[in-house]
């Protein structure tokens, strides 16, 4: 009888260790699937969810951002000023986030996407229009030039990356037009 004690016991130890185990990888996995500094999803997790994306033929919008003057903020105020307006400009993306399917994520450093399930020009134009006016105060309020440049584009699933470039081009465009 002594033997089922000791059983139970080293069963209970080794699921002990096999939770916390697996309790440890889905921190990990979270971890690597958000952004620290913007609290966006990483572009990890938007390469996974490109990779997953079903149906192919589903309706998808796609909104590129650029901050503004990021080098000139660096260069000028210092690198804690340029981490602060690139949170700034992610925490605007995120109150623009419009429904439960709706994704942002930090693109690169001062690049982030926003992924629409079901998307159309109107939704998309509506969610520019909803950032620009969330970006109104911050704008207002801050010490440090605060703007980002944004293009848009409409299509399916099967041509995410396409369209991620297309709107990539017409942020630009944008960016060019705020130039002059």
């Amino acid at each position: 009888m002594w033997w089922k004690s000791a059983f139970y016991y080293v069963s209970n130890s080794v699921n002990s260790i096999v939770r916390k185990s697996m309790e440890n990888a889905m921190r990990m996995v979270q971890a690597a699937s958000m952004d620290d500094m913007t609290g966006l999803y990483s572009k990890n997790k938007l390469l996974e969810t490109v990779e997953h994306m079903e149906p192919k033929e589903r309706p998808v919008a796609v909104i590129y951002w650029d901050i503004n003057q990021l080098k000139y903020v660096n260069d000028t105020f210092g690198h804690l000023y340029g981490d602060q307006l690139i949170a700034k400009i992610a925490g605007s993306i995120r109150a623009a986030v419009t429904s439960e399917e709706t994704n942002a994520y930090r693109y690169g450093g001062d690049e982030f996407l926003m992924i629409i399930p079901d998307g159309t020009q109107e939704i998309a134009e509506d969610v520019i229009e909803k950032w620009r006016q969330v970006m109104k105060p911050i704008q207002k309020n801050s010490e440090i030039p605060v703007s980002a440049s944004v293009g848009y584009a409409v299509g399916k699933y099967e041509n995410i990356m396409e369209l991620i470039e297309i709107a990539d081009q017409r942020m630009y465009k944008d960016k060019q037009l705020r130039r002059q």
